[in-house]
């Protein structure tokens, strides 16, 4: 935390880009619980996780990558949930934040 301590919690270091990015994963799981799976992609499609702050970027991609889990979930669509599943799983080890594994794993078991 300490070394994206700035990026994180200044708010003058905030570019809309995640701000926006934020907003769009919550609607995207808005639409998913309405079951408006359509929408649901689209928010997802918005966001460019490129442009988000360094200090921010993994942390958000798991958010981006467990709301794709629960989409495909809804789909039935087993190969994008274990594609989304294996990028999840790979980046929450590596950043040591597992309990995003544990939760994407009851999405997995159709």
């Amino acid at each position: 935390m300490d070394k994206y301590y700035e990026q994180i919690f200044e708010m003058d270091r905030w570019s809309s880009q995640s701000t926006i990015s934020n907003y769009l994963i919550g609607l995207a799981n808005v639409n998913i619980y309405k079951g408006n799976l359509k929408t649901a992609k689209i928010n997802l499609e918005l966001i460019e996780l490129d442009k988000v702050e360094l200090g921010y970027t993994d942390f958000l991609t798991l958010f981006y990558y467990l709301t794709y889990i629960r989409l495909y979930a809804k789909e039935n669509n087993k190969e994008l949930i274990v594609k989304y599943h294996q990028k999840l799983t790979t980046l929450a080890e590596s950043i040591g934040y597992l309990k995003f594994i544990s939760v994407s794993e009851k999405y997995t078991r159709l």
